[in-house]
Formats: C-alpha cells, structure tokens, sequence
C-alpha cells in the first residue's frame, strides 16, 4: 500500500500507540515496524488473535509477565560474549520462569484463546536452568556452593586473609 493510505487511515498512529503499551523493547519495534494486511484470510486470523487476547484482558486476568520487559538487552549481551552479573543472571532466570508461567496461564486459559493457547506450546521450559540460578545466587550475591572450584578458590582467599591478618 501507498504512504497515503497509510496516513489516510492514521496506521503510523495507531501503531506509535500500539507500541507504548508494549512491555519489551522488541515488542515496540515490531509494532513500529508492522505494515497493514493485505488478504483476507490473514486480516480474519489476525482479528481472532486480537478478539481472543481482548478476552483474555477482559476476564480480568493478568498475564505473568515480568521479567519481560528488557530481555533482549541482556541476550544481546550473552550474544556479544559479555559476562552477565549476578543480578541480571537472576533477571534470566525470572524471565524463563515467566514464560513458563505464561504457557500455564495460556492453557488454563485455552477455551478463551485457543489460537493464542496454541501460540505458547512452543515455548520451552528450562526449569532446571533457573532452578540451577537461583540456587547459585542469593541477595545478589553468587554463593560459594555455586561450584566446587569457586568454593575453594574462596576457602583459600579467607585463609590467606586470615594469616595475613594474624601476621600483621
């Protein structure tokens, strides 16, 4: 479609406040970067997709989504070979818990959104990966019993320290 249609039917509006409902900044980039439907078909399935997401924010729910909002800030780093901090291997582990909370949600919630319901069983669940996180980090802090190797290195760290102090 032509730049007039578009402004015509107020599409880059609709999809500028589109995007500021969005929770990620990936979400908001597809919304900005969306374009208008061009066949029937897709037209009829993408607003089924929306009735069902309407009713699933009708019945009053909330979808569990935190740890969403910036993912992808944090795989970009993953992607770059940057070491994570503590803090945010523990925002990792909250957004696969999420995901996994949302694919709960979605098929108790498969008789208002079964096409969306259908969306969420391709999302994998790596509870052994967050239960692996959160069981290596707590206040922040990686645990001595994260590893083997980390909990001698720190056992020789404090003896050292301690016969340094002791020789002062």
């Amino acid at each position: 479609m032509n730049l007039e249609t578009y402004q015509k039917l107020g599409f880059n509006d609709l999809m500028m406040r589109l995007s500021e409902n969005c929770v990620s900044q990936v979400a908001k980039e597809k919304a900005l970067g969306a374009s208008i439907y061009k066949t029937k078909k897709t037209i009829t399935h993408k607003l089924q997709e929306t009735s069902e997401a309407r009713a699933i924010l009708n019945s009053g729910q909330n979808l569990p989504l935190a740890g969403v909002s910036h993912i992808d800030q944090l795989l970009g780093k993953i992607d770059r070979g940057q070491e994570l901090m503590p803090q945010e291997l523990t925002e990792i582990a909250d957004f696969l818990r999420s995901t996994r909370r949302v694919q709960q949600f979605m098929e108790k919630n498969e008789h208002i959104a079964p096409i969306l319901t259908g969306y969420s069983t391709s999302i994998q669940s790596f509870i052994e990966v967050e239960d692996e996180i959160y069981a290596a980090i707590r206040n922040g802090e990686v645990v001595d019993e994260a590893s083997r190797a980390l909990r001698k290195v720190r056992k020789a760290i404090l003896e050292t320290q301690e016969k340094n102090l002791f020789a002062a």
